[in-house]
């Protein structure tokens, strides 16, 4: 039941499964960065990362799209589109969606893994 056990890599596994048709889809190297599964803690480690999550353009300090070493960008309020071609499901807060359709079937697969 730690981080780094079995059933930790269950339910992460579980999540990472389905949840990847929320995640937007282009090339697919977002979902196939995904990092920390068995710890408890799943990230996207992309650097595009959380505008896609949070389904907003950022910016840097100027209003420019890019960002030169050492700025932070800004969420911009500006809404993103998503491509829904390769995954219909893509959209903002994927993890959020995922879990109010499959939290039960995660809850299942985290009890089979402690037997």
């Amino acid at each position: 039941l730690e981080s780094g056990g079995k059933v930790q890599y269950a339910l992460d596994s579980a999540i990472v499964r389905t949840t990847d048709p929320y995640v937007p889809m282009d090339t697919g190297t977002l979902a196939q960065t995904v990092r920390g599964v068995g710890t408890g803690r799943i990230e996207y480690i992309q650097p595009y990362a959380r505008y896609q999550y949070y389904g907003m353009a950022m910016l840097a300090p100027n209003g420019s799209a890019y960002a030169q070493l050492g700025e932070t960008k800004h969420l911009s309020g500006e809404v993103l589109h998503y491509n829904k071609e390769k995954h219909p499901l893509a959209g903002a807060f994927w993890f959020e969606r995922s879990k109010a359709e499959n939290l039960d079937s995660w809850i299942a697969e985290a009890k089979k893994a402690v037997g």
